[in-house]
């Protein structure tokens, strides 16, 4: 491992990952996972789609909706790590990191109780490198799919 430090934060990439990272390619972007005392705190996608209501408020009173919600995430240990506006299903995604899934559940929570949002997805994310592991923990963990299940029982 490689590890890549700014002033509080440090970055341990391996070394297939650290050709990414020095890749001149536009495309390639690396974004650092913070460490904290604790060690490294997980990431979430926080999905919210606004009431006919909220939409109503905005428009009469226009602000950055993601700046109004990054004390309620550091208040809970966590960073605001990015968000934006989208539209589709939900007007609003945001990146956190939080201390613990359940960190994540009370602003997702908090946010269903405010009245302001008709949906709350909350996605916790995976490093490349928890993906890898879960992989390998899948193809040991003995599950059988249903038909394969079905046929043995006959």
């Amino acid at each position: 491992m490689v590890p890549i430090c700014g002033d509080e934060h440090c970055l341990s990439v391996g070394p297939e990952s650290f050709a990414a990272l020095t890749s001149e390619q536009p495309s390639v972007r690396v974004d650092p996972l913070w460490v904290t005392e604790e060690g490294l705190m997980p990431h979430y996608l926080l999905q919210a789609a606004y009431t006919p209501e909220a939409w109503q408020a905005m428009i009469k009173n226009p602000h950055n909706r993601i700046e109004a919600v990054r004390p309620a995430v550091e208040r809970l240990g966590g960073k605001l790590i990015g968000g934006w506006a989208a539209f589709g299903d939900y007007d609003t995604i945001l990146i956190v990191e939080l201390p613990a899934s359940v960190d994540a559940a009370a602003l997702a929570i908090a946010a269903a109780g405010g009245g302001s949002c008709r949906a709350i997805k909350t996605t916790p994310l995976l490093t490349a490198e928890e993906a890898v592991e879960a992989a390998r923990k899948a193809s040991t963990s003995g599950y059988r799919p249903v038909a394969a299940s079905a046929a043995a029982a006959k």
